[in-house]
């Protein structure tokens, strides 16, 4: 659907600045979505489920499985999940709704000072589990409906089997993010993870196979980062139609963020044309 659309209208112009660069991609990608569904005569929903925010330690989130991440409590990157929401707020056309889920008592605060801001908005707060929220958002009746979802898959502690219901509305294109910090920490031993990082890949992949491979890689970083990319690559090409080859999100210093995946539920030819865009707007997001 975003082939008929004049994306280069879209653009924005270039800033140097490592979040605004940023902001201005998911804000490009934001619009495109928003105008090809009006286009179509859908409706649209902006799904966050953003909960890396807490990966900052004034967040007061879960620090025993958060914390080890410094390059996420930086500035630039702790700006950027900061924005995405203000983002998907001034988004033109707008979205015909916005849903939030956040457990964080403080984030929830901020998100309800931005709802005031945006009053003109239609903004949900929803302070529940992620994985209960979204398998109930999966079960609404998409045929009429367009969806884009945002979520960290490790601090939203995120399960296959929801991302499963998500494939099955045929509706929603998803942005996964899920860091990748301990990747890069070239004197880590891979037996040295941190378990609840193993897990949580374990638990949103199914399987624990990508662990030989990454084992096998020793302290090669980029090889590290291959092993996971191919992973998750076989794991959603499973559920969704269409699927990125996942790229690599890094700090303006080079240190690896997030492996960032994307991959569309919709259908016909409406999923591989939001995956050509994709395509182009990863390939901004990685360096």
């Amino acid at each position: 659907m975003f082939a008929r659309l004049p994306i280069a209208n879209l653009m924005f112009e270039p800033v140097n600045d490592w979040t605004l660069q940023r902001v201005a991609v998911l804000k490009r990608y934001l619009c495109a979505f928003t105008a090809a569904s009006k286009w179509r005569g859908l409706s649209t929903a902006y799904i966050d489920a953003f909960a890396g925010a807490d990966y900052c330690d004034e967040n007061g989130g879960d620090l025993a499985r958060l914390a080890g991440f410094p390059d996420l409590a930086e500035a630039p990157p702790k700006a950027l999940l900061k924005c995405s929401a203000r983002t998907a707020l001034i988004a033109e056309p707008a979205f015909d709704g916005h849903v939030f889920i956040e457990r964080n008592m403080r984030r929830c605060r901020v998100l309800e000072a931005l709802a005031h801001e945006f009053s003109d908005r239609n903004v949900q707060i929803r302070r529940i589990d992620v994985n209960r929220e979204l398998r109930r958002i999966s079960h609404l009746d998409w045929s009429t409906r367009r969806a884009v979802l945002f979520v960290d898959a490790y601090a939203a502690n995120l399960e296959w089997d929801t991302v499963a219901e998500v494939s099955r509305t045929n509706a929603t294109d998803m942005w996964l993010l899920f860091p990748v910090g301990f990747v890069s920490d070239r004197a880590a031993k891979a037996s040295a993870l941190p378990p609840r990082w193993r897990d949580c890949l374990n638990q949103l992949l199914q399987t624990d196979e990508w662990f030989n491979g990454f084992a096998g890689a020793g302290r090669d970083v980029d090889a590290r980062l291959k092993v996971l990319s191919q992973a998750f690559t076989r794991r959603l090409t499973g559920a969704f139609a269409s699927v990125s080859r996942p790229r690599v999100m890094r700090s303006a210093s080079g240190a690896p963020l997030y492996l960032l995946c994307f991959a569309s539920a919709a259908p016909g030819n409406e999923g591989p044309a939001a995956l050509e865009l994709a395509e182009q707007l990863l390939d901004t997001t990685n360096s």
